[in-house]
């Protein structure tokens, strides 16, 4: 089974350092999202649920925390998840971002709302496969333009916590920046 930690590892890498400047919302998110990890270990949470304990019922809210980055900057975000065990759908947003010189960057990415995939093999498939869209605007008033795939999966033994990670296809696009590879990886839990 797949470990939602090693989403969060794959974030640090995708940063490629722990923090800006020294304390601020950047390095305040980053260092939420490894005591949430560390939290989730700890009480057995970050262990893909199986899909037959996946709930049927029920609309929780998941909060947390992405990491998020391109090969000249990263940023930190709270993560939203919203899904509808009844109905089997699950979507979010990523908001109250920040890059790794502490600054706000205003806007909010949607993680489109998509179908919970209750028959996924945890060794080779994820439970939620959607896009992730929108515009933000950096603290120099540069738009970037974000487009990626997600992946994710459910943890603990009752859906208790939830990762999500890009698919590899992103991209962050404007006209100060060009086109650069977008990548984001997070946790979050009820």
């Amino acid at each position: 089974m797949k470990k939602l930690l090693g989403f969060v590892a794959v974030a640090a890498l995708v940063s490629g350092c722990g923090g800006g400047g020294g304390g601020g919302p950047y390095t305040d998110q980053f260092v939420a999202l490894n005591a949430l990890a560390n939290e989730l270990s700890n009480q057995g949470l970050d262990t893909t649920t199986p899909v037959a304990q996946i709930p049927t019922t029920g609309a929780p809210t998941y909060n947390g925390y992405v990491l998020a980055g391109t090969p000249s900057e990263s940023y930190t975000g709270d993560l939203t998840m919203n899904a509808d065990f009844a109905t089997s759908m699950i979507g979010g947003s990523v908001s109250n971002m920040h890059d790794s010189a502490e600054r706000a960057v205003a806007g909010t990415l949607t993680i489109n709302s998509a179908t919970i995939n209750r028959t996924a093999n945890p060794l080779t498939e994820f439970q939620i496969v959607t896009t992730m869209t929108g515009a933000v605007t950096d603290a120099d008033g540069v738009v970037l333009n974000v487009s990626t795939g997600i992946n994710g999966d459910f943890g603990g033994p009752n859906a208790e916590a939830v990762g999500i990670i890009d698919d590899g296809t992103g991209t962050m696009t404007s006209t100060a920046y060009g086109v650069e590879l977008f990548g984001i990886a997070g946790v979050a839990r009820q």
